[in-house]
Formats: structure tokens, C-alpha cells, sequence
């Protein structure tokens, strides 16, 4: 019923290896939520959501590189299959959702930081927005994939050809469709939204020298709580390290979303134009998808380190995990020795 190709073996070798290590970052990061206690809800929630895109995208991506074809004798099933599988609406729903949903985790950080006052009060709001926004965009953005691959006479065209005339109209219409929707709103989003934060932040601490008692100011996605003092140059150290944290941990996304993202937008985008054709299921688009997904294994290394309550569990499980691994190979060793 299905085949497996094995032309590329090198390409789905190396994406395998990078993907189940994605996976395996991703399920850490989704225990580590159970172990550590964020006063938001909503940060919860998208930070549990990042993990389930971005680790069934791992294995949407897995399962994309080795299962390029499936062969069915029905026309019905095989018009599914081509629509839906081979020209890899799931996989780029799931990437979409994963893009939202980091959008809608800097909008959390906005909301916490400048919209502090009514944040706790809205929060289920808030869940319930995001949730529909991100479902909406992930939507939006896949559908017109859904029309760029042809199936006829029982077989999946997944090239974009003159003939094929929906394909063909869809394509020209969908380029630069994809270029704002999926590559420029979300990196604009991201970088207004920081902006916005930072200079929050830094007013405030501008504006306060000293504080009394705990004060949240910066977004509960990193889970930063500012306890008070009464001197300036403690409040000033707390501003630069609240800034640069959230700077840091926002350009990191971004950097990595563009370095992620621009391969295969640009070969989509533009490639037709240079006389390459983008062709679902090619090694070529292959490797692009493969660069996009690497999106999803550096996103739970940037959420944790930029996260502290979830950076510090993960640092002393792993120390735990080091000092268990070495009290085992000394006692193993002394073994041996007697």
C-alpha cells in the first residue's frame, strides 16, 4: 500500500537523526511543565502547546521524508492521499500553528508587562483568543497548498505546471500570499512586540528607582519576579538583566526563525522565477523542509534557557543525572578493580 523511498537515504538519515532529537527536547520541556509552577495560566498553555507543534512537526517531518509515496488502486482515496499527504498540508499546518503560537507567546510577554493590570483578570480570554487565532492562521496559511499538486488518471502531479491550470493560478496567487502570511508578518510581530516590551521595562525602572515588595514587571512566559530593595543600583542590575534576558531570548527566536524559514520561502517564492520549479516531495524541497524543522528542535532549548524557573530544574536534574552517572562508573570501577 505504501513505499518507502530510499533514494535519498543520506537526506532522511540526517533529518531523522535531527527530528527524534527534537522530539526528545521537545517531551523534556513537556515533563519539566509538570515540575515547575507558573503563576499564569496562559503561559502554561502556550508553552504546552509550543512543545506538542513543535514535536509532532519532528515527527510529521520523519515521516515526510521516508514516506514519499502511497500507492492506492482507488481514485477516491488516492485524490485524498495526493491533496492532503503529498502535498504535505499536515506537515506545514502544524509548522504554521508553531509559528502562531510562538506569535501568541510574545504577545503573552506584551500583555503580563504592559497590560499587567487587567492580565490575571482576562487570562481565560486571553487562552481561549490565542487558541482560535492560532487554529485560524494555521488554517489560512496551509489551504491554498491543498490546490498546488494535481492528481489525474491515478496519479499525483506534485509539480506546478502551466497545464495543470488551478495549480498553476493558485501558485502565482498563493507566492506572495505566503511571503507576508508566513514570513513577514510573524518576524514584523515578533520584533514590534519586543520593542514594545523593552522600552516598557526600561521605563519603568527609569521612572522607579526603588520598589517595595515583590513586583511582577516583565512577562510571565519567562517567569521573572523582581523582589524589591531600596537601592537604585540593585533596581538598575535587575533592569539590564530583565532586559537582556528578554532581548536575548526574543532576537534568538527571530535569528532562528529567519534562518529556519528563509530557505524554503525563498525557493518557493522565488525558484519558478529562476527556472527551478518547487516540487513537493523533491530531494531539493526535501532538504528546505528539513532546514524549516529545525525551527522546532532550537525552540525548547531558547523557551527553556529563557524561562528561569524552567532553566534552573532542567540544570539540576542534569546535575543530579551527572553525579548519579559518575557515583555508578566509580562504584563500577572499583568493582573491576577488586
Amino acid at each position: 500500500m505504501s513505499t518507502i523511498a530510499h533514494d535519498h537515504f543520506d537526506t532522511g538519515i540526517i533529518g531523522t537523526v535531527f527530528m527524534v532529537l527534537g522530539i526528545i527536547l521537545n517531551l523534556i520541556m513537556l515533563i519539566g511543565m509538570h515540575y515547575i509552577n507558573l503563576s499564569s495560566r496562559l503561559t502554561m498553555w502556550l508553552f504546552r502547546s509550543q512543545v506538542v507543534f513543535d514535536g509532532f512537526s519532528c515527527l510529521l517531518t520523519i515521516l515526510t521524508l521516508w514516506v514519499r509515496d502511497i500507492q492506492l488502486h482507488d481514485s477516491v482515496s488516492g485524490a485524498i492521499v495526493c491533496y492532503l499527504w503529498n502535498s504535505q498540508a499536515a506537515y506545514w499546518t502544524v509548522t504554521a500553528l508553531s509559528t502562531c503560537n510562538l506569535m501568541c507567546i510574545t504577545l503573552d510577554r506584551l500583555l503580563a508587562t504592559v497590560y499587567c493590570a487587567t492580565y490575571r483578570f482576562y487570562q481565560t480570554r486571553y487562552i481561549v483568543g490565542c487558541t482560535i487565532a492560532t487554529f485560524t492562521y494555521g488554517t489560512s496559511v496551509v489551504v491554498p497548498t491543498i490546490l498546488l499538486v494535481y492528481y489525474e488518471n491515478g496519479t499525483c502531479e506534485t509539480e506546478v505546471r502551466p497545464e495543470f491550470r488551478v495549480a498553476f493560478i493558485t501558485a502565482s496567487l498563493d507566492r506572495p500570499y505566503w511571503a507576508v502570511m508566513y514570513y513577514m508578518l510573524p518576524l514584523i510581530f515578533l520584533m514590534a512586540v519586543n520593542f514594545r516590551v523593552v522600552w516598557h521595562i526600561r521605563n519603568y525602572f527609569r521612572l522607579r528607582g526603588s520598589f517595595t515588595g515583590p513586583k511582577q514587571i516583565v512577562s510571565t512566559a519567562t517567569a521573572t519576579e523582581i523582589s524589591g530593595g531600596s537601592e537604585d543600583r540593585r533596581g538598575a542590575a535587575q533592569s539590564r538583566s530583565v532586559v537582556k534576558s528578554l532581548t536575548i531570548g526574543t532576537l534568538a527566536l527571530i535569528a532562528t526563525m529567519i534562518l529556519a524559514h528563509s530557505y524554503d520561502s525563498f525557493k518557493y517564492i522565488f525558484g519558478p522565477l529562476l527556472g527551478h520549479p518547487y516540487i513537493f516531495g523533491s530531494n531539493e524541497q526535501l532538504i528546505g523542509l528539513l532546514i524549516t524543522s529545525i525551527n522546532c528542535l532550537a525552540n525548547p532549548v531558547i523557551l527553556t534557557l529563557s524561562l528561569p524557573t524552567m532553566r534552573t530544574f532542567i540544570f539540576d536534574r542534569s546535575h543530579k543525572a551527572i553525579r548519579k552517572i559518575k557515583t555508578w562508573l566509580l562504584i563500577h570501577c572499583s568493582h573491576r578493580k577488586k
